[in-house]
């Protein structure tokens, strides 16, 4: 699941990865979707959603993995995840653009650590490469505790 997929830049990116998986979905979740440039043969892998993440009903089956790049704007990621995180499934992966930029990494990791720190056996952490100033946050929760259920 991408959250803020614009133009499917990203999008892409995740659906070639299903494509040579032999599996996946990706749901592209933004309200200004435009994919006139996405790949037709990655189409297959990409359910369009052009709606608001807070309007939309998530799928039935549980998440594996999130990539969160959306409005960024203070208490976007915390609502976001918040909405998300009872979708996810064990041991799902969840990653956040913009973590350690500049001028919205403060708000962006510190929402993105306090939705997700109580996840039991959580692994946060962080990425950054040249260039590039947005950086990654990344998480993997724990398969015990999103087994349980525990919000």
């Amino acid at each position: 699941m991408e959250v803020g997929s614009l133009v499917g830049c990203s999008t892409s990116h995740l659906a070639l990865a299903c494509q040579r998986n032999g599996s996946g979905t990706v749901y592209a979740v933004d309200p200004a979707l435009e994919f006139s440039r996405v790949d037709k043969a990655l189409l297959d892998h990409i359910v369009p959603v052009p709606e608001d993440v807070f309007a939309w009903q998530p799928p039935e089956e549980p998440v594996s993995f999130v990539f969160e790049d959306g409005a960024h704007s203070p208490g976007f990621t915390r609502a976001t995840l918040t909405k998300l995180r009872p979708h996810l499934a064990p041991g799902a992966v969840v990653v956040s653009h913009d973590y350690l930029h500049a001028r919205l990494g403060q708000h962006v990791s510190r929402e993105f650590n306090e939705v997700l720190a109580g996840c039991g056996e959580l692994v946060i952490g962080s990425a950054r490469i040249a260039p590039s100033d947005c950086g990654l946050g990344y998480a993997r929760l724990s398969r015990a505790e999103t087994e349980s259920g525990q919000d």
